[in-house]
Order: structure tokens, then C-alpha cells, then sequence
């Protein structure tokens, strides 16, 4: 009985252990992310070249200003104010000037540069650049909405 068990309890685990492990063996002999399911995020998927989806780069130059306190105040409001259009921004810093400029950068669209307390008026005019950029490219495999109209 005991052996019996046993057995069927080892089957069980190799069903379910064998295609866990042969998925992050193909992982770790391609390199590819998306073979890693459970570990999937979009730094990853973007770092690979395999998100298409258009993003919004927040780059702070820091200024004269102390950077970890500007990351530690800054940031967090400015990513709260892209929540609500449901965006996820992607931080950048770099110390070039004297003053605090934020500039936002949405494809090939820059917008900005603000000054720290102009900040916040960029915002939605880089979240109205998101969106045309999605409406533009569509969902995948689906023509943008001019070429649909003309298609017919």
C-alpha cells in the first residue's frame, strides 16, 4: 500500500515539476523572458525588444537639488497623477543643469521641459500623446482606424 502511494505521489510530482523545468532550462539556454511566465513583467519584456507598446519617460534632471530626495518626493506624486489614466511612466534622472527641469518623452514626442513647479501641466498633455500613439498602433494584427475606413 504504502508503495503504491508512493509511486503515484512521484508521478504526480514529475507531472508536475517536468514542464516547469524544461520551460526554465529554455530559458536559461535562449535568454527569452517570455518562456518565463510566472516572471514576466514589462521591464523585462521591453528590455528584450518584445513590447511594441509606446511608453512615457519621465526624465528629471536633478539640478543642484539633492536626487534622492527629489526621487523621494517627486516621484511618487507624479506616478499617482499617471495612475489615474492608467499609465505606468518609467523614471529617468540626470544632473545637467542648475534648476530642476522635468521633460516627458512619449515615442519620439517630447514634451517639456517644465521647471518643478510646472511639473504637473505636463502631464496630461503626455498622457493625451499616450493615448494617440495606442489609438495609432492598435491592437495587434488590427489596421488603425483610417486604414480600416478605406479597406472596406
Amino acid at each position: 500500500m504504502f508503495r503504491r502511494n508512493s509511486l503515484l505521489l512521484s508521478v504526480i510530482a514529475a507531472l508536475i515539476v517536468t514542464p516547469a523545468s524544461a520551460m526554465l532550462a529554455l530559458y536559461w539556454l535562449t535568454g527569452d523572458p517570455t518562456l518565463r511566465p510566472l516572471a514576466i513583467t514589462a521591464t523585462k519584456l521591453r528590455a528584450a525588444g518584445r513590447m511594441n507598446r509606446p511608453e512615457v519617460r519621465v526624465v528629471i534632471d536633478t539640478g543642484n537639488a539633492n536626487a534622492a530626495r527629489l526621487k523621494q518626493e517627486l516621484e511618487p506624486g507624479l506616478r499617482a497623477a499617471f495612475d489615474m489614466y492608467q499609465i505606468e511612466p518609467v523614471f529617468d534622472y540626470h544632473r545637467s543643469g542648475r534648476d530642476v527641469r522635468v521633460t516627458y518623452f512619449v515615442g519620439v514626442n517630447r514634451i517639456g521641459p517644465y521647471s518643478l513647479h510646472q511639473a504637473p501641466s505636463g502631464i496630461r498633455p503626455a498622457a493625451e500623446a499616450y493615448r494617440m500613439q495606442m489609438a495609432h498602433a492598435g491592437a495587434p494584427g488590427q489596421l488603425p482606424w483610417y486604414r480600416r475606413i478605406t479597406a472596406d
